[in-house]
């Protein structure tokens, strides 16, 4: 058993770390190969083989698994008997009730735990089957906030038990054309960050339904075409729930469909905030001021354009 135990660990192992990822990869770049070629048929022979590798690798896992937990098992039996020895020597036949007590949890424990592993693999392979969508996704709306070669990967690999399942799940990113993707708290910063992030928001906010987003100056770090590409995704993302929004750029601002100016008075002894929303005439002048501080008429034409054309 220790040999099997052995050889399927490096199996996983290898497949893991040296062809899954790889793999992947490859039936990925083949599937986005132009029509014009007529590889359709090579296409579908690549896509099949892919699901196929995968799904022994899982078989292959799911008997690994059953294996380390059977071994767990073994273990945790020797031990539980050597703690039920001691108390029998200790205190005699009264044992013998626990001992029956203990074996009946035993067995419950082993049933609820067979009962997980069974829904933790269904997890598993709905996370796995949907993260290539995910990661399509969130690589589509990069690209509309002006990161045409970022890279986002979904990796999962196996984890402890734990109750979010039997999966540890990373995102990896690159932000740069020919960078390895790298995990996402160690590759973005400045404003590539603010744009990553608003981009998870985007998909995330729509996977999970959620009704009100509060984005706090995320637009920090950016400016000009970058400032108004995040402007019309929380524009866009405004279409699915209701999305607050702190900023100082007139651009991400002329986007917005309805506007509230926050603003400070001392009054006695007290700072008091105020918060007005504001009509046409109002937008105009605020967007003069926050883009180029003047009151102008021309600044307040240039204001004006700006507003339209993010508003069409």
């Amino acid at each position: 058993m220790k040999s099997s135990f052995e050889k399927l660990s490096r199996i996983l192992e290898v497949y893991d770390n040296e062809i899954s990822g790889t793999l992947y990869d490859l039936n990925r770049s083949v599937q986005t190969l132009p029509d014009e070629l007529d590889l359709e048929d090579a296409k579908t022979a690549f896509n099949d083989s892919y699901y196929a590798i995968d799904d022994a690798a899982e078989n292959i896992r799911q008997a690994f698994d059953a294996m380390d937990l059977s071994e767990d098992d073994i273990n945790e039996m020797e031990s539980r008997l050597y703690q039920i020895q001691k108390l029998k020597h200790k205190y005699g036949r009264t044992i013998a009730n626990r001992n029956e007590y203990l074996e009946e949890m035993d067995r419950k424990i082993s049933k609820a735990y067979d009962a997980y592993l069974v829904l933790a693999k269904q997890l598993s392979d709905i996370r796995k089957k949907g993260c290539g969508r995910l990661d399509s996704q969130i690589a589509s709306n990069l690209k509309d906030l002006i990161l045409p070669n970022a890279v986002f990967r979904t990796e999962i690999r196996n984890g402890s038990p734990g109750p979010d399942g039997i999966d540890d799940v990373e995102f990896l990113v690159s932000m740069n054309l020919g960078e390895q993707p790298r995990p996402l708290a160690k590759t973005a910063s400045g404003g590539e960050l603010s744009r990553l992030m608003l981009g998870l928001k985007v998909i995330f906010t729509r996977l999970q339904g959620i009704q009100t987003v509060i984005f706090d100056e995320i637009d920090t770090g950016v400016s000009g075409p970058v400032a108004t590409a995040i402007g019309l995704n929380m524009r866009s993302l405004g279409n699915d729930c209701q999305v607050f929004a702190v900023t100082h750029l007139a651009p991400v601002a002329a986007c917005a469909a309805n506007h509230y100016f926050v603003s400070k008075h001392e009054e006695g002894d007290r700072t008091h905030t105020y918060v007005k929303q504001l009509g046409y005439e109002e937008i105009i002048e605020q967007l003069a001021v926050i883009s180029s501080g003047s009151l102008s008429e021309t600044a307040k034409a240039a204001a004006r354009e700006l507003y339209e054309r993010n508003q069409g």
